[in-house]
């Protein structure tokens, strides 16, 4: 099971600053801005902080899915619920598809349950219950991202028409005609 924090946008840029730990906010910026992701994961075995050192310094996930991973930021083991399991903390600035799984499993461990806490060092669970969501304000995203919001113009008087779904104004598609083509074929 996976759970925690989303954060949902259809700016591009923004998804690769956050997912990219060499992204640059701007052209021309040299300097690099990585925003970091918070895990809480229970973990299958009982682990001490010397069989968690290969996920610290980057583990080898498989050239299908990138190749090593980036060192972690932070790594520490919160509890152990039992004598099979582990609750750890993880912080990286990567992004890549399942990869605090695939970096457990790479050091022959399987994750039970993950959780997202934390996008950067504002972003947080806290005051958000589970399946609740909120809209980030400019001042949030600037602030917590490191990120300059781009400007959404919305402005009534500009026309709608079906231009934006493929569609060209004052053109219409004739279905019947594209329909009798089917058939003779």
């Amino acid at each position: 099971d996976t759970s925690g924090l989303l954060l949902l946008t259809n700016d591009g840029g923004l998804l690769h600053h956050v997912t990219n730990p060499t992204a640059r906010q701007h052209k021309g910026d040299r300097k690099k801005h990585f925003v970091t992701k918070t895990y809480r994961a229970l973990i299958m075995g009982c682990h001490t902080e010397e069989s968690l050192e290969a996920i610290r310094d980057g583990v080898d996930i498989g050239a299908k899915y990138g190749g090593m991973t980036q060192p972690v930021h932070d790594l520490h083991i919160v509890e152990y619920p039992n004598h099979k399991s582990t609750v750890v903390s993880l912080t990286i600035s990567e992004g890549r598809n399942r990869q605090v799984r695939r970096m457990f499993h790479a050091i022959g461990s399987g994750v039970m349950k993950l959780q997202r806490v934390s996008i950067g060092e504002e972003l947080t669970l806290d005051g958000v219950s589970e399946g609740e969501w909120r809209v980030l304000s400019d001042k949030e995203v600037h602030r917590a991202l490191n990120w300059e919001p781009r400007e959404i113009i919305n402005d009534q008087s500009l026309p709608f028409h079906s231009a934006a779904f493929g569609n060209k104004p004052g053109k219409r598609r004739n279905d019947r005609s594209r329909n009798r083509r089917r058939r003779r074929k």
